[in-house]
């Protein structure tokens, strides 16, 4: 029985309910729906779900409930006859799994200016579809469909159907078809599936259809691979890596198994030394591949220095490089450096697995000369005894010019008018004395005890 889409019982919100009696000799009957955007703005290529539920009552108990949902295409209003294909596809290529069943419907309408008698479709079925899956699933009026197999065409049809024309009763002039068809297993990837329409009114030339492309997406086994700039890096370093296959719409990078990263390229800072698990799973709308790589992290060697006067002595590495004030200093690349200025100093050194590691910079202030020799001077033993000789080392003694020892009371018990190594002690009184060194003008005092 037909039902008059003006005349819901409600409209709530985007939902139409509509009540009626079928009857029990007419369990299946026509009911057309038409759905119009008042706005305009619904963008033309989107989809749009429409669904639909019913309840089957009896002496109002419900005994029956089915549904179903459909997949729209928006299509510009200004052609009317056309074929559209469900699912949609994903991306530009239209990408739908090789195991899905798709959908083809075939609308058509009398824009002339006069009823027509009979309408005929005309669909030939691309090579890559197999014939034996056609399932027709719906129609607007009574229809026959006829298969050529050896041509591989659809002819369906609508026999004196009478189909009103658009200016006389816009909403009976429009027909559809809808069927079912599958794929055939093992198509190859990227294999394209076209679909276009013949619509003839009567004895006019046909109305040719836009065409419903869809193309086959086999996942691949390496959906998820990845490039690393390195296998082996040292700790401090970025690693940088990047997904290399098209086609995944979701990545996810995990660093021994926290994640780590959404987008194609990722940079990971490793902030310990060892072995790390890498891994990437990318996924799109019809699968989803893992794949993971270790990278090893090697420490930094330990970059410290010491300093004894004018002498630095870094720790122990493979290879060295000074720097003063962070600028390189050419040819300082041992272990020791003999400053001769002032400076902020560091040093750069290379492990044996090749890390690089630059120490902090520390103030040095150079040591001149009239300096050096009092921080080389030294006497010995300390303390002397009694008779004893006390040894001077560490200078040149020509540079001594006059050399005297003095007890507590100020009292001279030794001198000598120029440098000498030996001083011999005779039998001083037990105490402290001052042994004084003089260069020239400058002079050290040294403590000597004797015991």
């Amino acid at each position: 029985m037909p039902i008059n889409p003006e005349s819901p019982d409600s409209i709530v919100g985007n939902k139409l309910y509509r009540s009626f009696n079928t009857g029990i000799q007419s369990p299946n009957f026509p009911y057309f729906l038409e759905v119009f955007d008042p706005t305009g703005n619904l963008p033309e290529g989107e989809t749009t779900i429409l669904s639909l539920k019913t309840y089957g009552f009896y002496e109002g108990v419900q005994v029956a409930y089915g549904e179903t949902a459909i997949e729209l295409m928006i299509l510009c209003s200004y052609d009317p006859n056309d074929i559209t294909v469900t699912p949609s596809g994903w991306e530009e290529p239209k990408y739908v799994d090789p195991e899905e069943t798709l959908e083809y419907r075939i609308r058509f309408q009398n824009t002339g200016n006069y009823q027509a008698f009979n309408v005929v479709v005309r669909d030939t079925i691309s090579e890559h579809l197999d014939l034996s899956t056609f399932d027709l699933k719906a129609y607007s009026h009574n229809v026959e469909p006829v298969i050529n197999l050896d041509t591989r065409e659809i002819a369906f049809y609508f026999n004196d159907i009478n189909l009103p024309y658009e200016e006389c009763c816009e909403l009976e002039s429009h027909g559809f078809i809808v069927y079912d068809i599958q794929p055939y297993a093992d198509l190859a990837h990227n294999t394209v599936i076209e679909n276009t329409a013949y619509i003839y009114f009567d004895f006019n030339d046909p109305i040719i259809t836009n065409t419903a492309s869809s193309s086959i997406y086999v996942c691949p086994e390496n959906l998820a691979e990845f490039t690393s700039d390195v296998e082996t890096l040292c700790l401090g370093s970025i690693l940088n890596l990047e997904a290399t296959q098209p086609w995944v719409e979701t990545y996810l990078w995990t660093v021994n198994n926290v994640p780590n990263g959404a987008e194609q390229l990722n940079s990971i800072d490793f902030t310990e030394a060892g072995m790390h698990s890498i891994s990437l799973t990318a996924s799109n709308p019809f699968c989803a591949h893992s794949s993971a790589v270790d990278v090893e992290v090697l420490p930094l060697p330990t970059a410290v220095f010491e300093t004894n006067s004018n002498v630095l002595t870094a720790s122990d590495a493979a290879n060295y490089q000074w720097f003063n004030n962070g600028i390189l200093i050419d040819g300082a690349t041992g272990q020791t450096l003999e400053i001769t200025e002032d400076g902020d100093y560091s040093v750069e050194v290379m492990g044996d697995n090749g890390c690089v590691a630059m120490s902090d910079e520390v103030f040095v202030a150079y040591v001149g000369i009239n300096e050096q020799w009092k921080e080389n001077l030294s006497v010995f033993p300390v303390p002397v005894g009694k008779n004893d000789v006390l040894n001077i080392a560490g200078i040149n003694l020509t540079d001594i010019t006059y050399i005297r020892i003095v007890d507590r009371a100020g009292k001279v018990v030794f001198e000598a008018a120029n440098g000498i190594r030996q001083i011999p002690i005779g039998n001083w009184a037990s105490g402290n004395y001052s042994l004084e060194i003089y260069r020239g003008a400058d002079k050290v005092v040294k403590l000597v005890v004797v015991r």
